[in-house]
């Protein structure tokens, strides 16, 4: 007699739990009919007994489908959930560098150090415009504050630098505050309040 489990890592296979075992019966029914088949007459008494296990191994497969829809739901909300969180995590950094590149920018004393903190915060801004949404439509207001408020702070600065380049910076720390001020007040905040939710 021919060994039909050889090959099969049948604990792993148990593993997985009632999918395992549904497909380990599944295999055994298909080893028993393949078998039957085989025997020119077989008895009566013996394709009963097959006929019964191959619907009681369907009834096992169906339940295991049944209960198997409610896991798949669950698998499907706690992977929306991780993707939430990670858009979450990821406008938090993103926010982060915003506040990061705004303090910097408030201290900067020349007009090239401005600009270059000015092209971090718009790439962070950007970024951060495109994920607030996926976090909750709420902040899809936000967002767009966000972009124009960078977009207006961009336009005051060349403004201020074409009338005035050496005084620009000095002039120019109002704008800088009322971002910082604005990107706490539009975006973190909020933020910080829907994460707690």
């Amino acid at each position: 007699m021919d060994n039909i489990f050889a090959g099969m890592d049948i604990p792993k296979i148990l593993g997985y739990g009632l999918s395992g075992l549904s497909l380990l019966l599944m295999f055994l029914a298909y080893q028993l009919l393949r078998k039957v088949i085989s025997v020119h007459h077989p008895e009566r008494g013996v394709l009963s007994l097959v006929k019964f296990y191959v619907v009681m191994t369907l009834l096992v497969i169906i339940s295991v489908g049944v209960f198997s829809f409610p896991i798949a739901k669950k698998n499907a909300d706690l992977a929306s959930t991780n993707e939430r969180l990670t858009y979450q995590s990821k406008a938090f950094v993103f926010a982060e560098n915003l506040q990061s590149e705004t303090d910097s920018m408030q201290a900067s004393t020349n007009a090239d150090e401005i600009r270059k903190h000015l092209k971090a915060i718009h790439a962070a801004s950007d970024s951060l415009a495109r994920i607030l949404p996926a976090i909750d439509p709420q902040l899809t207001k936000a967002a767009l504050t966000l972009r124009n408020d960078v977009k207006a702070t961009e336009t005051n600065f060349n403004i201020i630098a074409a009338a005035d380049p050496a005084s620009a910076p000095a002039k120019f720390q109002q704008h800088t505050m009322l971002l910082h001020s604005n990107v706490n007040t539009n975006v973190i905040q909020p933020l910080k309040k829907i994460v707690v939710k």
